[in-house]
């Protein structure tokens, strides 16, 4: 299905400038977002996320609330803030949705409780003995 997301095509194949099949600005289906969400869904044990900043944490709002209040195979998440000077934003702002989260979503539905959740710094250094 990602693959079709991305596909180029032209419409008139003799004459015309290739195009995205699902442009977002002039398209805006949900296929991307609920991609997130089955990839969210279906995640078990420790979930990593990696953002740049506040704005791209914004981004991923639904796939975190599923892996945090739905998902009873996620044991913790880990998210990783490249900028330094956003991690108490984004701490922040994990924070906030969590505690909304969990006095306002249906108990019938959600886990019993939300799994750890960790904010820190993007690694520094080697990732493995190999990217020397």
């Amino acid at each position: 299905m990602i693959q079709s997301v991305e596909e180029r095509f032209r419409p008139d194949p003799a004459q015309s400038v290739e195009q995205l099949l699902y442009p977002v600005g002039s398209n805006p289906l949900p296929v991307l977002d609920l991609l997130s969400q089955l990839y969210a869904i279906h995640a078990s044990g420790r979930v990593t996320v990696w953002v740049k900043d506040k704005a791209e944490m914004q981004a991923l709002k639904t796939p975190l609330k599923v892996v945090l209040l739905y998902n009873k195979e996620v044991s913790d998440v880990i998210i990783n803030v490249a900028e330094q000077t956003s991690l108490d934003d984004v701490s922040g702002l994990v924070e906030s949705w969590v505690r909304k989260w969990t006095t306002s979503s249906c108990p019938d539905v959600t886990r019993k409780y939300v799994p750890p959740f960790t904010v820190k710094g993007m690694p520094t250094g080697k990732l493995c003995p190999c990217h020397t």
